[in-house]
This record gives C-alpha cells, structure tokens and sequence, in this order.
C-alpha cells in the first residue's frame, strides 16, 4: 500500500512542477534602469524568473500616463499585452522579441509603439 502513495506523491510534485513553469508579468518600471531583463521593473505573479523570458510567460506593459520606455533583450514569451504607449529601445545592437499572441489594449487611451533597432515578431 505505500508504493501508490510515494507514486502519487511523486506525481503530484512533478505536477506542480510542469505547472509553476509559467508566469506572468506586468511592467511597473520601478528598476534602476530601463533594461527589460531587469528584476525590479516588473511585477511577477506566479514563479518565474527575473523578466519575462520563456515561451510560458505572459506579460502586460500597463497604461502609465506617459510613454514607458523600455530597453530589450532578445526574449521569447507567450503572450504580450501591451495597454500603454511604450519606446522600444535595442541599445548596442538588434535584439528580437519574439510573442506567441500580441495584444494591444487601447481601451485606456492611444497607445503608441515605437521601435528602435528592435524585431517584434509572432512565434509561428
């Protein structure tokens, strides 16, 4: 009887593994700098690393008032959402940021994308 309970255990624990994998993220710009891959300018709900990096994250650049301005690394991600104006920066060279959905909000207001030297694709 204890071989089907360690089995379950096992189980669960690998369960709940496969599914702490994935995050979400909103932008809040609190960091030292502008950098995306910078823990402190997000908000992470659930487990995941310092930024949105995997194709399991979610992330949500959120209406500020003003233009948030964001310096990109090449990531992957799930889905993006972005609600507020935002300035892509890709400082030193190209980076690609590549989104499985892009959704743009603009029920708060204009929003308004810039991109500089950055690759905004869909993932296949």
């Amino acid at each position: 009887m204890k071989a089907p309970r360690i089995l379950l255990a096992v189980l669960a624990i690998g369960c709940t593994g496969a599914l702490a994998l994935a995050a979400t993220y909103t932008y809040w710009g609190a960091g030292p700098d502008d950098d995306w891959d910078t823990c402190k300018n997000w908000i992470l709900v659930g487990i995941g690393t310092c930024s949105p990096s995997t194709t399991s994250d979610d992330a949500t650049i959120p209406s500020a008032g003003s233009t948030w301005s964001i310096n990109l690394v090449t990531a992957e991600m799930d889905d993006l959402t972005i609600a507020g104006s935002v300035d892509f920066a890709s400082p030193g060279s190209t980076q690609t940021l590549t989104v499985n959905s892009l959704t743009i909000d603009g029920s708060g207001g204009e929003v308004v994308i810039t991109i500089d030297g950055v690759i905004l694709e869909t993932a296949p």
